[in-house]
């Protein structure tokens, strides 16, 4: 999910694709070109906002450097089997 965070206040926004706000706002952009939005930000004299990306903050939010997915199990090669036979023998 990509959100356009405009914090000028008082500014009424009405990017196509979106809903009509007023500012300061927070607003979904995925479905926008960016740089359709970016167009429009510049034509209204907006200069104080930011653009986040969703997975920017998910990524801060993972351990880096970690494997998140499960441990592989250790293959068998049948050494408790020996351990086993020798105890009925």
């Amino acid at each position: 999910m990509i959100i356009l965070k405009v914090k000028e206040k008082g500014t009424l926004i009405d990017i196509p694709g979106t809903k009509k706000v007023r500012a300061p706002a927070d607003i979904d952009i995925t479905k926008v070109d960016i740089n359709f939005v970016t167009m429009y930000l510049r034509k209204q004299g907006i200069q104080n906002y930011q653009i986040v990306s969703d997975e920017d903050e998910r990524r801060d939010v993972l351990p880096s450097g970690k494997n998140i997915k499960s441990k592989k199990k250790e293959k068998d090669d049948g050494k408790w089997k020996d351990s086993i036979e020798s105890r009925f023998n």
